[in-house]
């Protein structure tokens, strides 16, 4: 039983310390800075399934995109980013995968 003891005795210790660690965590300063984040929306040619699911791996692929949608179903065919990029790094992503995107 000491076996025992001594692991419910070192998780104890563990637990107190990861405990007072995390108290003192404070948020930064502003909280989460939502000016690096942006909504965008652009015309597209991205017309169906299997379009979404060429551009899926650019799209998905770069970390600053933190979501994206499009509406297939809009005349439109509507994109929305929301992220921390610009305007023009959107457009080359999608051109990149082979379709076309412009600011709506």
């Amino acid at each position: 039983m000491l076996v025992g003891g001594a692991i419910l005795y070192y998780f104890r210790r563990t637990r107190r310390y990861f405990c007072a660690l995390l108290s003192q965590l404070r948020p930064l300063p502003g909280g989460f800075n939502s000016s690096l984040m942006k909504t965008l929306r652009f015309k597209t040619n991205i017309n169906c399934g299997g379009c979404i699911k060429a551009v899926t791996p650019a799209l998905n692929g770069e970390k600053a995109i933190h979501s994206w949608q499009v509406d297939t179903a809009s005349p439109d065919k509507i994109l929305t980013i929301s992220g921390e990029l610009s305007e023009a790094q959107v457009v080359a992503l999608v051109e990149e995968a082979g379709f076309q995107a412009q600011v709506a």
